[in-house]
């Protein structure tokens, strides 16, 4: 006697389904079949979804061997799942390109919002200069050998006023600010952001450097052009492109020191007048008030050792001629290579900070 309910179909193996030609996914046995006996069949191997491929003839252009391309490419899950993979890292590059950009832009506006402190510290310029332009020039006339140091009058003054806008191009005077985001708690509120604080005050640093670095680069060339109306040599493009290299390299180094030296905010708990004096002493064993060749060959040997040369006498020495070539190249890789362990340092020192970093404020 038949117990089946009308509309209920006879249940059958497995393997009786697949050599009908229905796979194991089909309706139910329980549903009324309303589909039509000509609808097209899946066959055994292939897949269902967005990533199968249905209606494929075995060993054609399309799944072989067990259902990989012909092309031996991979499975279209695997390729979709690689594009996937692909587009997350896009996006996080794009979100991460998007949060530094805006720190480039607020240091950017903050530049622009104290124009006039900027005028006022290239006006404080002019005073070190003259002062030193001054005693040289009284150093030079008392003295019966015309050259001093390894520097004529001129080349002497030449690098007095180069050393002062370099050491306005490259000291970050950040220290403070991140002396106080510590001091004060301000620094929790990017901890707890999806941003790296070196990053932000990078990019900040960065945006806040575009306006008066191209005011001082017209300066540099303007001294440029009164040292060649005065009998220098007409400087070549490559060592002018030495130069941007060698400064570029110079200012990242000085970035890095201070930000490791800043860490030490973590220990102190005032820290402001430490700063003053090393500023004071990393501007002379950088040579920004006087050429390094003034402590001898013994010291200065030593100054080699340091990576302070390569911050302001390295690439003013680079731009007047001094150094050549080949030893400009030489002393762009030291650069490099002082950029790598400072970074590190950094790094290191700042992980060992935050570990004793408390958090009051903010």
């Amino acid at each position: 006697m038949d117990t089946r309910r009308p509309g209920m179909r006879r249940k059958d193996s497995g393997e009786q389904r697949l050599r009908d030609g229905r796979g194991t996914n089909d309706q139910p046995d329980d549903q009324p079949n309303d589909q039509t006996d000509n609808q097209a069949v899946e066959k055994p191997g292939s897949k269902q979804g967005s990533g199968g491929m249905q209606g494929r003839p075995h060993g054609g252009a399309g799944f072989d061997n067990g259902g990989l391309p012909a092309d031996g490419t991979g499975t279209a899950d695997s390729q979709a799942a690689a594009a996937g993979a692909g587009s997350f890292r896009s996006g996080r590059f794009r979100n991460a390109a998007g949060k530094y950009g805006a720190a480039f832009k607020i240091g950017l506006q903050a530049s622009m919002e104290y124009r006039l402190q900027f005028l006022i510290g290239l006006v404080s310029l002019v005073f070190p200069i003259g002062i030193q332009s001054l005693i040289w020039t009284a150093v030079y006339r008392s003295s019966a050998d015309g050259v001093l140091y390894g520097y004529d009058y001129s080349q002497m003054i030449l690098y007095t006023m180069l050393s002062g806008i370099v050491t306005k191009l490259v000291m970050t005077q950040l220290e403070h600010t991140i002396a106080e985001d510590i001091k004060s708690g301000g620094l929790n509120a990017y901890l707890v952001r999806p941003i790296s604080y070196f990053g932000y005050r990078l990019s900040a640093y960065a945006g806040s450097r575009v306006i008066p670095d191209t005011v001082l680069i017209g300066l540099v060339a303007a001294v440029l052009l009164i040292a060649v109306r005065y009998g220098h040599a007409p400087l070549p493009p490559v060592r002018l492109a030495l130069f941007a290299a060698a400064l570029l390299l110079a200012a990242a180094v000085q970035f890095l020191l201070s930000y490791a030296i800043c860490a030490l905010a973590f220990r102190l708990a005032e820290i402001s007048y430490f700063f003053v004096i090393t500023g004071l002493i990393v501007q002379i064993v950088s040579g920004g008030i006087v050429p390094l060749e003034v402590f001898g060959e013994t010291v200065n040997g030593w100054f080699s050792l340091l990576p302070f040369k390569y911050t302001i006498y390295f690439p003013v020495n680079v731009l007047t001629g001094r150094i050549p070539a080949s030893e400009a190249l030489g002393g762009i890789a030291i650069q490099c290579g002082w950029i790598v362990l400072l970074a590190g340092t950094a790094h290191i020192a700042w992980r060992l900070g935050l570990k004793r970093y408390v958090g009051l404020g903010g």
